[in-house]
């Protein structure tokens, strides 16, 4: 993980991406790929530049041609530059250094109505990040929403 987000590596997303595919067919034998949308955690656009990708966004698009869900890059957006989460000493501080940083299009949210929203990261550590981006979504009435992670730190 570290190789792949501070090395810039992004060859190292897509076997994530596959392996977060194929855990996700084994628990979900009888799913349907159109009651889903697959939305990664979005970076500022400021780490964006600097890193050049976004690493949850290449898992998800391995995710997403393996397991037929479509990727929505349109919904979910960071809007506050935060620091690095791992560089945040303890819960509290990673809950509230990403207090606000997420917006959500919510003309875009509704064109995906009734689906479940499968939140893709690359790592969870205390689930800031995670707590954050559902928050937005379902305030901007999102009903369904899983997290689904590559690590768990």
């Amino acid at each position: 993980m570290w190789q792949l987000k501070y090395k810039k590596r992004a060859e190292l997303a897509s076997p994530l991406g596959i392996f977060l595919a194929d855990k996700w067919m084994e628990r979900q034998k009888s799913y349907e790929p159109v009651s889903f949308i697959a939305v990664p955690i979005p970076l500022h656009p400021a780490k964006r530049t600097e890193r050049g990708f976004n690493q949850a966004e290449l898992i998800a698009q391995t995710f997403s041609q393996r397991t037929n869900i479509e990727v929505a890059l349109d919904i979910l957006r960071k809007v506050k530059e935060t620091g690095s989460q791992a560089k945040t000493a303890n819960r509290a501080d990673r809950l509230q250094n990403l207090k606000d940083a997420f917006a959500v299009n919510a003309d875009v949210l509704k064109k995906y109505d009734g689906k479940t929203i499968i939140l893709i990261d690359d790592v969870a550590t205390t689930g800031a990040t995670l707590i954050h981006a559902s928050s937005a979504l379902t305030s901007a009435g999102a009903k369904n929403i899983i997290g689904l992670v590559a690590a768990h730190g």
